[in-house]
């Protein structure tokens, strides 16, 4: 049951770690993460005061899937100079190949 625990929480975070990456196009947003993740530990799930840890879960959960895709915008993390929105640099290649069109066409 441990191990199986285990595994499952690895997957999801390293899914995680790996949407991070890709959207920022930087490793420090999963580095960061994996250091907060090894901080906090595992959530706690049984409490004295289940009710409070329920809603604290549940708001928390809410507000990350609120704020997962503004937050990891790539044109938070983009530091190209070229104004390029996509962090990998398709754009100038798409720029080049509309470029070459319009020259053929042209």
């Amino acid at each position: 049951m441990v191990t199986g625990l285990q595994l499952g929480y690895t997957i999801i975070f390293g899914l995680y770690a790996s949407f991070l990456y890709i959207r920022t196009g930087h490793l420090i947003a999963p580095l960061v993460a994996h250091i907060y993740c090894n901080f906090m530990g595992l959530p706690k799930l049984s409490s004295r005061r289940s009710g409070m840890v329920t809603l604290a879960s549940i708001m928390g959960f809410l507000g990350f899937l609120c704020f997962l895709f503004p937050m990891t915008s790539p044109d938070l993390y983009n530091d190209r100079i070229d104004s390029c929105s996509c962090w990998h640099g398709y754009c100038s290649w798409r720029q080049e190949a509309v470029n070459s069109q319009n020259v053929i066409r042209g």
